[in-house]
């Protein structure tokens, strides 16, 4: 009889030491997960939106730069959710924003487990849809880019790094970037590596229930 509670303790014991390990492990993993959706949202957006720059905010040196305010996806105008409900069934809604333009950019996961940004006009209507099989770019590697192009990144946002980079059909390479104070931007380069757009998320981290199934 004895032996057996000192079987049940022990067992109740290392339970107690599982969950308490995976707990204590949980907020780590869902921060990484978080960074790392808001790194491919942001990659993904700044893909989407680079050849619509030309009507962005352009500031007092002549460079282009925009601004993607995230949303939760309840905010978004019921064009852009009745068109996602209707050509993509099944699929939830990851984050979505809206640029300084007024255009909207959802990122969407697929019933098939495929990730999406769709990008529409400030009235809600279809523009063009970018994945994340290939279509939207070919993944480089860090070590990988033109120096012209990191060394702008290291003198332009310092204590920045550099999360994903990808280079397009016409060469274009499009850096996510996670800035100091924690903040994402999307950078376009051309293949020299010479500066032509910035797009920055300003993102409510870890805010809970942006995510919606349509």
């Amino acid at each position: 009889m004895k032996t057996n509670l000192i079987w049940v303790v022990l067992l109740s014991f290392f339970i107690t030491l599982v969950s308490c390990e995976k707990n204590d492990s949980s907020p780590a993993d869902d921060s990484q997960a978080n960074e790392e959706d808001l790194t491919d949202f942001t990659l993904l957006a700044a893909s989407s939106s680079t050849a619509r720059l030309s009507d962005s905010t352009v500031t007092t040196n002549g460079e282009k730069k925009c601004n993607l305010t995230e949303l939760d996806s309840s905010e978004l105008p019921t064009e852009v959710t009745a068109y996602i409900s209707t050509n993509f069934q099944s699929a939830t809604i990851e984050r979505a924003g809206k640029t300084s333009q007024g255009e909207f950019i959802v990122h969407i996961k697929k019933e098939d487990g495929t990730l999406a940004a769709l990008l529409f006009d400030a009235e809600g209507n279809f523009i063009s849809e970018k994945t994340h099989e290939g279509k939207h770019g070919t993944p480089v590697a860090i070590a990988d880019l033109p120096e012209s192009l990191t060394s702008y990144i290291t003198n332009q946002y310092s204590g920045a790094t550099i999360e994903k980079a990808i280079q397009d059909a016409e060469g274009n390479y499009i850096v996510a970037i996670k800035k100091s104070d924690g903040t994402f931007a999307g950078i376009s380069f051309d293949a020299s590596g010479t500066f032509k757009s910035e797009l920055t998320l300003n993102s409510s981290f870890g805010r809970k229930g942006h995510k919606g199934r349509h």
